[in-house]
């Protein structure tokens, strides 16, 4: 199993802390996250970042949305990423009342489906996203919330046949409503690819731990 829980020293670059996660492309790098307070973010506002775990294939991933204060719709969890690709993505988005009330799918950054109208996620509550993938001429998409499924959707036309499990963010206006922590890709037995550096370090502070809506591109 493939994990990260982002612990290190503040300040270190994503793919410092591991070389593992690599960028989507130029206009969504891993070179824009960083690591603040064991969990990973966006180093300045109105950046985009994206980052695939190149050491997983796995049609698999989850990440903690962490909470925020007003809420951000830019945070995407994801599978089948590679190089230009931002694959099959999950979000959260429509902020009412305080809550995420719409949980959408997405392919390399268009929207693809809503599974979910009426959630009550609340933005200041830390929130566990998952998405996993199955097939090849059609493909099966399946998202999840705190453990929940939000249910499934397909795609045939031209779907996405292979890739990493990752992360893209889009624009942010405060870094602090973009935070994540602890992604895994999910798969049964290994060990967790967090790199021996900030294994160490871990070890040596005792800190083991728990956009908009349409046919467009996200931004």
């Amino acid at each position: 199993m493939a994990s990260d829980n982002f612990t290190g020293a503040d300040d270190t670059a994503l793919e410092t802390h591991d070389s593992n996660w690599t960028s989507i492309n130029a206009t969504y790098p891993v070179s824009n996250l960083e690591i603040i307070s064991n969990t990973v973010r966006h180093e300045a506002i109105w950046q985009l970042s994206g980052a695939y775990y190149n050491g997983s294939s796995v049609d698999s991933s989850q990440i903690v949305f962490k909470a925020g204060t007003n809420g951000s719709q830019s945070r995407n969890v994801s599978v089948r990423a590679g190089s230009d690709q931002r694959g099959y993505s999950a979000s959260l988005t429509t902020i009412s009342s305080g809550n995420y009330t719409y949980f959408n799918i997405s392919k390399n950054g268009a929207w693809l489906a809503t599974l979910e109208t009426r959630g009550a996620w609340s933005v200041t509550a830390d929130h566990t996203v998952k998405i996993t993938a199955s097939g090849s001429s059609t493909v099966t998409i399946e998202g999840f919330v705190d453990g929940s499924s939000e249910g499934t959707t397909s795609d045939s036309s031209s779907p996405i046949g292979a890739g990493h499990p990752g992360f893209w963010t889009g624009e942010l206006g405060t870094i602090a409503e973009g935070v994540y922590d602890d992604w895994t890709d999910g798969a049964a037995g290994g060990a967790s690819s967090t790199p021996s550096s900030t294994l160490a370090r871990g070890i040596a502070v005792g800190m083991f731990k728990g956009m908009g809506i349409g046919s467009g591109q996200y931004p």
